[in-house]
């Protein structure tokens, strides 16, 4: 314990005899702005509504681009398909549409681990930017999946051609 109690004035006494203001160091960063006026130009900052509504408006396009590149993608493959002579399944069930089909043991097993992963995956809202890098890599997948039916069509119309003459 020191020998004198503390004394404020004295205290403040000595700070103000110690002090040293420091100015800008040397070699350090010019101002934003760098005209040397002193002003910073800097963008008004969008406010989070304007951001929110940007971003759905681009995850919109995006889904729309998905959605037409899927259509494609389908149309491609039924033309594909009727080219090469492959039967298409029927997509009717056979059984009775009223009436679900009863589960094994085992089918509703896997049918709870399908849900409990699916509301895993989805229990947080999704954000828009995270959504949108999504879909942009969906529309990737998709538009090579084209390339190569286009890809396909070709070497079998290439094949046609080849047999023919």
């Amino acid at each position: 314990m020191p020998d004198a109690p503390y004394d404020p004035a004295k205290a403040r006494e000595y700070y103000l005899r110690t002090r040293e203001l420091k100015g800008r160091q040397p070699g350090a960063q010019p101002p934003v702005g760098g005209s040397g006026s002193g002003k910073a130009v800097v963008p008004p900052p969008k406010s989070a509504e304007q951001l929110r509504k940007e971003t759905e408006a681009r995850v919109a396009s995006l889904k729309n681009k998905l959605k037409e590149l899927s259509n494609l993608l389908r149309e491609l493959v039924k033309q594909a398909k009727e080219r090469s002579g492959a039967k298409t399944k029927p997509t009717e069930s056979k059984t009775d549409p009223k009436k679900p089909e009863k589960l094994t043991g085992t089918q509703k097993a896997e049918a709870a681990k399908r849900s409990k992963d699916y509301y895993e995956k989805n229990k947080e809202p999704v954000e828009p930017a995270k959504e949108e890098a999504d879909l942009e890599a969906k529309i990737a997948k998709v538009r090579e999946k084209i390339a190569k039916a286009q890809a396909d069509i070709k070497a079998s119309i290439q094949k046609a051609r080849d047999q023919t003459t």
